[in-house]
């Protein structure tokens, strides 16, 4: 056998070399394909740590065959025990270029320091090993990093950050994450690690709005990670300039200023520009602005009357921008003079005067001159000046008739001219008497007084006579008097109700005439009794008492009797008395439980009644005794005695006795007692076996009753 494997030996050799000769002559050194056919091995060496015992931890090399020809690998350990190959162990052929991998497996058995070699082949070096066993650890956390930051600069953006937990102690490490941050979501939720096992965890901040943020996130039993994040720059308004003016002289004519807005912030700044002013417009009407960005906005103003304006421009979001304008001069009015003053003396004279209106603004100053005085005529009737022109104009005044007259001359725009004149002397009103006293007595009677107008001046005196007055007249109804004539007038006061009255008679131009009368009396109450005693001692009983309404006056006494009492009622329920007239009314006081009562009887217009009721008495209980006491000595035998209940109040006092004791009887077994009245019940113990006994007799409303009775004693033994 040793032969045989010489023999091959010896073969492999021959053909080595003849593959080395046949390389050579092909040009090539083989020294320098030895030299590149390398094994390289990375790491060259395994440093487990220190791994709890019963434990494990796996690590890996690879072999990488960096030359032109294949490599024989045979991976193992070199000494069983706490190493082993998890993975890419045994014999391999790792081809030019290819990487293996190799898992090597440390489980300590003890509290040692352990080492070892993992062989890769002839062509390969070897990989030397070594870890730690320690006692078991319990789990222990890692953050890293602590914190995070971010920085997102649009809303709707993003940015994703990464921590890792890590359990450098030993046992499983677990919990769960959780935030309560509506921008910050981080993901997987929980961790579950061996010893020295990790976990890496994304934290993605998602700005929904403007402005800084901050998170905690929850770690469980590894505490927490705080989050920090520079989010999106609110937009800003930069308005300029900050306000408008404007002059313009002409209505019709018109002016356009421009202002500017720009976003001086970050995200997008957006509005709407308004205003609701007649003379002035904007455009464009919104804006829709990205960082840095302007819009130019025109505003036009255009009066379309006198006088100076103001606008505020609303932007939205950015505020406002106030706008002022100069506008057109108003027309401007002088009259010259503002009042006229006239003097004729003869009715068919007249008498004229001027007077000028000037225009001292700007534009057309225009309007109508008008009057509405008969006795007063105003030419021309209009004007229509530009600045600085004059219109002069004449008022005629020509009485028609006696007395001073007076004008006003309507200058449309411009105000108005005052006129007064002395014209002929003028009518003069004398009345006699200026007052009258009336008396009458009784409804339905009338008196009659007169008074008289005169005219004691020229012209002709006339005017109407009238009254709102229901209880007067007078007549005739109007006058028309010349110089020195006379008119009688009748006044009539028939009353249709009591009480005084009064009325003013008009008389037109000549003032008035004061009517006072006294008329028939009022009506009025006498109440009699004003108040009422009732006493009724049982419950259903009933008394009636007596009161009397009289009208000691005249009209009509009216009103409703009312009451709002339980027990009492009244009857009849209203009254309708003439002068001197009575009405008898009854209250009836029927009580339906104990105690006293009152009731206040409404008579209306006439006040009250009031009424006080001595009502019912309760029944009230006395027991006597409260308790009994027995004492037999035999089974068999017996003894009674009684007690006494009595009612000590009013109505009927009334209840059950009853008991519930086998040795114990009670008779009568009930009770109904008038106010006073008393009822005696005997009680009897019989035993029927031995010891005492106790008893509670129920008295119903008056409580109960308590016995107590020593009974037969046991016989008892003595031997001497």
């Amino acid at each position: 056998m040793r032969l045989d494997g010489v023999r091959v030996t010896l073969l492999i050799l021959f053909v080595g070399l003849s593959c080395l000769v046949l390389i050579y002559s092909c040009g090539q050194d083989p020294a320098s394909e030895l030299i590149t056919s390398p094994c390289n091995i990375s790491p060259g060496s395994l440093n487990f740590g220190t791994v709890e015992v019963d434990k494990y931890r796996d690590l890996a090399f690879t072999i990488t065959n960096a030359g032109s020809l294949s490599i024989a690998a045979q991976i193992e350990v070199a000494d069983s025990g706490c190493f082993s190959i998890q993975r890419g162990g045994g014999d391999h052929e790792i081809e030019p270029d290819q990487v293996h991998i190799v898992t090597v497996r440390f489980a300590p058995t003890s509290v040692d320091t352990f080492e070892n070699t993992v062989k890769a082949g002839t062509d390969c070096a070897n990989i030397p090993c070594v870890g730690v066993g320690r006692i078991k650890l319990p789990p222990d956390c890692d953050v890293d990093p602590e914190s995070l930051s971010f920085s997102v600069s649009e809303v709707g953006g993003s940015q994703s950050e990464t921590f890792t937990v890590t359990n450098t102690g030993g046992g499983t490490l677990s919990g769960d994450l959780a935030e309560a941050c509506d921008e910050f979501t981080v993901s997987p939720a929980s961790y579950n690690l061996g010893g020295g096992q990790s976990e890496t965890f994304t934290v993605i901040y998602a700005p929904v709005d403007f402005g800084d943020d901050a998170c905690t996130i929850d770690l469980g039993a590894c505490g927490s990670i705080s989050c920090t994040a520079t989010g999106p720059v609110a937009p800003d308004c930069d308005v300029d300039p900050a306000s408008l003016s404007f002059n313009v002289d002409t209505v019709g004519d018109s002016q356009s200023e421009t202002f500017t807005v720009t976003n001086t912030g970050g995200g997008t700044l957006s509005g709407d520009v308004t205003e609701s002013c007649d003379e002035f417009t904007v455009s464009p009407a919104s804006y829709n602005l990205g960082a840095g960005q302007s819009e130019t906005f025109t505003v036009t103003y255009t009066p379309v009357d006198f006088g100076d304006d103001a606008c505020t421009v609303d932007l939205g979001t950015c505020g406002s921008i106030p706008c002022t304008a100069s506008g057109p001069t108003a027309p401007g009015c002088a009259v010259d003079p503002t009042g006229l003053s006239f003097n004729v003396a003869t009715v068919g004279g007249s008498q004229s005067d001027t007077f000028t209106v000037t225009n001292t603004g700007g534009g057309t100053l225009s309007g109508n001159v008008t009057e509405s005085c008969d006795e007063f005529t105003v030419s021309p009737g209009s004007y229509s000046l530009s600045g600085g022109e004059s219109e002069t104009f004449t008022v005629t005044y020509a009485p028609a008739d006696c007395g001073d007259d007076k004008c006003t001359i309507d200058l449309g725009g411009c105000g108005c001219v005052s006129c007064t004149a002395t014209g002929p002397g003028t009518p003069e009103c004398d009345v006699s008497p200026v007052s009258l006293d009336f008396n009458v007595a009784d409804v339905g009677d009338n008196q009659s007084m007169t008074f008289t107008i005169t005219n004691t001046e020229c012209g002709t005196l006339s005017g109407n006579v009238t009254e709102s007055c229901d209880e007067f007249t007078v007549s005739p109804v109007s006058y028309s008097l010349s110089g020195s004539q006379s008119e009688i007038f009748t006044v009539t006061y028939a009353p249709a109700d009591c009480g005084d009255d009064t009325c003013s008679i008009d008389l037109g131009t000549c003032g008035s005439v004061s009517c006072t009368a006294t008329g028939p009396g009022t009506p009025e109450c006498d109440v009699s009794p004003a108040s009422l005693s009732f006493n009724v001692a049982e419950v259903g009983g009933n008394q009636a008492r007596t009161f009397t309404i009289t009208n000691t006056k005249c009209g009509t006494l009216t009103g409703d009797v009312t009451e709002s009492c339980g027990e009492f009622t009244v009857s009849p329920a209203s009254y309708s008395l003439s002068g001197g007239e009575s009405d008898t009314f009854t209250v009836t006081y029927a009580p339906v439980d104990y105690g006293p009562d009152t009731c206040t009887v409404d008579l209306g217009t006439c006040g009250s009644v009031s009424c006080t009721a001595t009502g019912p008495i309760a029944p009230d209980c006395d027991v006597d005794p409260t308790s009994l006491s027995f004492n037999v000595t035999e089974v068999g035998g017996s003894q009674s005695e009684t007690f006494t209940v009595t009612n000590t109040g009013g109505g009927t006092l009334s209840g059950a006795v009853t008991e519930s004791c086998g040795e114990f009887t009670v008779s009568p077994g009930s009770y109904s007692l008038a106010g006073g009245e008393s009822e005696t019940f005997t009680v009897t113990y019989t035993p029927v076996d031995l010891g005492n006994d106790n008893c509670s007799i129920d008295l119903g409303t008056c409580g109960n009753i308590v016995c107590t009775a020593t009974g037969p004693t046991a016989p008892d033994c003595a031997v001497d």
